[in-house]
């Protein structure tokens, strides 16, 4: 058997064995191998540079223009579609719209006879691309700002100037003229060094209650006195007709009469000329015999003083 100093001694020297082993594994732990930091390095380099890369690109969409800021200032020229080399953390590039749009507003004016009528326009425009830069710096990228603070009052003020050389009825039967009138000033006003105006179109005028009421009624006078002049002229037409078919008609019984009295004069001159040159050369033999052949051999029904003649001409002297 052991004595007790050595049976104490023998946890002791478990106790720095086990110590020892621990040192030895986390000396080992810490201290990588000698290949292993140059990738480590070589793999967050990589990853820095493309990092770097991916934030130094930046693409402008077509339909729109670049514009790059480098610390907030503006470039003077805008940027075309595509992509683009940038500083990271320097420079950014915003795009600006540069496509068509359409901006409508309806305006109130007064007519050339204090009629109110609120006219709403179509406006197509489009915003120049070498503009980009200076709207950018003016009035920023956001088409709202241009339209309300360059479109709305410019056509605003061009449809008042335009509805006052009006009367109401006239904005509507001259339409295209008012149309052509209105989008000369807006090309005037508002196509300059930035935008360009495309069409400009009046979808509708509306006028008071009243005015439309009036209109209305005016309208239904108008057809009415149209139809009562339509049936007149029909009445017209009828008469003439009646007056010319009357006339044909009286023409063509004259025209029968003359031909029936002119046809009596001649058979009554053949007739006496028949006559005369009978009796130049009648014998009475010969008024015996024709008037046995006109005879239909009937005797007459009544004789007056007792004669008895049953044939013509009975009695010849």
């Amino acid at each position: 058997m052991l004595s007790d100093s050595a049976g104490a001694q023998i946890p002791a020297l478990r106790l720095h064995i086990l110590g020892t082993s621990l040192l030895a594994a986390r000396s080992s732990s810490v201290v990588p191998p000698p290949k292993v930091v140059p990738l480590v390095s070589a793999a967050v380099s990589a990853l820095l540079l493309i990092v770097v890369g991916a934030s130094s690109c930046s693409r402008v969409n077509e339909g729109y223009r670049g514009v790059e800021l480098t610390f907030g200032a503006a470039a003077d020229t805008p940027l075309e579609p595509g992509l683009h080399i940038t500083f990271p953390f320097a420079q950014s590039i915003e795009e600006i719209d540069v496509k068509q749009r359409v901006f409508e507003q309806k305006t109130m004016a007064s007519s050339a006879d204090e009629q109110n009528v609120a006219t709403t326009v179509a406006v197509n425009y489009r915003l120049k691309a070498d503009s980009a830069v200076d709207i950018y710096a003016s009035l920023g990228q956001n088409p709202v700002t241009w339209e309300s603070t360059v479109f709305a009052p410019q056509i605003k003020e061009a449809l008042k100037s335009v509805t006052a050389r009006y009367k109401a009825r006239e904005l509507i039967a001259e339409r295209a003229k008012v149309k052509a009138e209105i989008t000369e000033l807006l090309e005037e006003r508002i196509s300059g060094d930035h935008f360009e105006v495309l069409q400009v179109s009046i979808t509708d005028f509306t006028f008071s209650t009243k005015y439309m009421a009036a209109i209305e009624a005016k309208q239904v006078a108008e057809q009415a006195a149209q139809q009562a002049e339509n049936e007149l002229e029909r009445n017209k037409l009828d008469v003439q007709k009646v007056e010319q078919q009357a006339s044909a008609e009286a023409v063509a019984t004259l025209t029968r009469v003359q031909a029936e009295v002119e046809a009596t004069r001649i058979r009554a001159e053949a007739n006496a000329e028949y006559h005369r040159k009978l009796s130049a050369t009648a014998t009475p033999t010969s008024l015996r015999h024709m008037e046995l052949e006109r005879w239909d051999g009937t005797a007459p029904l009544y004789v007056g003083g007792g004669a008895s003649i049953m044939l013509p001409s009975a009695s010849t002297p």
